[in-house]
């Protein structure tokens, strides 16, 4: 019998490996979902606030506001950091740093950058400068950050490594910023210049600040 053309073609055919076709679906590797960037970002949030507590308990919901705080909270809840500045004070447990995270965190993911910085992360961050360029660079990148939070001024042991590189950073902020400095303390303004032996930190933040004393609030850590 003889064999037809088609026949011919696939007995030809029939020794060649079929190629596989190009897949139009992702491959494995493609479907891998990206690494998550949550916790990073959780992370910087937190840092910029000044801790994890900080970033998820100190909000304006769970702030419990009375009489002597009200004022407080509502200079926080519109504080705006192109004009604003504020001086936050009363005994431990008052809410001052609570308070002043509500302040802040409205610009959480804005291009203005955050700092929290005690007293001591402050001096310690300076201490670690090799040289006095570094010295200058980080003392510019505290006093120009755009919104700048000094938590519990007046509570570090006073020298006068200390007292010069407060003065300096809230004179870099009196003559170059107009707001987004933020300061809580145990300390009034005439307590904290008699403590630090040096009136012009405090005469500095009353031309600038907003000033809110909390002393008539209950201690909510005790409570």
């Amino acid at each position: 019998n003889m064999e037809t053309p088609e026949e011919l073609v696939r007995a030809v055919l029939s020794g060649i490996q079929p190629q596989p076709r190009e897949s139009t679906q992702p491959s494995k590797q493609e479907e891998k979902p990206s690494p998550k960037l949550e916790p990073r970002l959780e992370a910087f949030q937190a840092e910029s606030l000044g801790g994890m507590r900080a970033l998820k308990t100190y909000t304006a919901e769970l702030f419990k506001s009375n009489g002597t705080t009200k004022a407080a909270l509502d200079a926080c809840l519109g504080f705006d950091a192109g004009k604003h500045n504020l001086y936050l004070h009363g005994p431990c447990g008052s809410g001052k740093s609570h308070l002043a995270a509500i302040a802040a965190r409205k610009y959480l993911g804005s291009p203005q950058k955050i700092m929290t910085l005690s007293p001591m992360k402050l001096y310690r961050g300076l201490r670690e400068c090799d040289g006095a360029y570094a010295e200058r660079e980080y003392i510019k990148s505290v006093s120009l950050c755009p919104v700048l939070v000094l938590d519990d001024l007046g509570a570090a042991k006073d020298s006068e490594f200390s007292i010069a590189t407060t003065l300096e950073v809230i004179h870099e902020r009196y003559m170059n910023l107009p707001g987004g400095l933020i300061i809580t303390s145990n300390l009034g303004l005439d307590a904290l210049s008699e403590k630090l032996g040096d009136e012009r930190v405090s005469s500095r933040l009353v031309q600038i600040c907003g000033v809110f004393n909390l002393s008539g609030s209950e201690d909510w850590r005790g409570k």
